[in-house]
């Protein structure tokens, strides 16, 4: 099906240059297609382009501007190839305003995150609270309430061995870590997030360690 923005490519096969103009109180710019040049046009452009260079030329050589048939022969001539093209479906307000909200909800990295840093501060403040609330060790009782017989003898503390730690493959110390500037960077041009005023403050919060974990900043032995 023929569109307004198929592409036509024209040729002005008369011995001199063709200027026409369209919509002009639109503020259009006029158009110059050279002797013999070729160039290529939305439909609504090449036709009425096309219209105005068969008038052109028929009025050189003295021929009605009505005759049909010279009009077809120079149309043809004038014409080199037509391009189909489909014009993307035109979205609706409505529609635009749907993915813009669900863009602006959709799930992001910093989102994720934000997300993994509350974990990590819920596990912290558990594991302090645990730390202060400790059952307190029995008091030993005094020499005065022992009877004789009832002495408990104290067990002595059994050692237990541990296994010697795993060398870690590489040394944490061969790593250079980046600098909080670089890592910031980092996250705005790869990761694509906004550094804004608050979340920049959170991320202040974050050792290097912690956000290069996080944002799998690549690191360089």
């Amino acid at each position: 099906m023929a569109s307004e923005h198929d592409i036509i490519t024209i040729q002005n096969i008369d011995n001199e240059d063709f200027k026409f103009e369209y919509d002009r109180a639109s503020g259009n710019y006029p158009y110059t297609i050279k002797s013999g040049e070729i160039k290529r046009f939305p439909r609504f452009l090449a036709k009425h382009a096309v219209k105005h260079l068969i008038d052109k030329i028929l009025t050189k050589r003295e021929v009605r501007i009505s005759n049909i048939v010279m009009r077809q022969q120079l149309a043809e001539k004038i014409i080199v190839e037509e391009e189909s093209f489909q014009e993307k479906p035109k979205v609706t307000e409505a529609e635009r305003v749907q993915k813009e909200v669900e863009k602006l909800n959709a799930p992001s990295d910093l989102d994720a995150i934000l997300k993994r840093r509350k974990e990590r501060f819920r596990k912290k403040e558990k594991e302090e609270t645990a730390t202060e609330v400790a059952p307190k060790e029995e008091m030993d009782k005094s020499p005065e309430e022992e009877f004789e017989g009832l002495k408990t003898e104290k067990k002595k503390p059994v050692a237990i061995k541990t296994e010697p730690k795993p060398k870690p493959e590489k040394d944490e110390k061969a790593i250079k870590l980046p600098t909080r500037k670089e890592l910031y960077d980092y996250i705005v041009e790869e990761k694509k997030i906004t550094l804004t005023k608050d979340v920049k403050k959170d991320f202040d919060t974050l050792s290097i360690k912690e956000l290069v974990k996080d944002f799998n900043y690549p690191l360089l032995d």
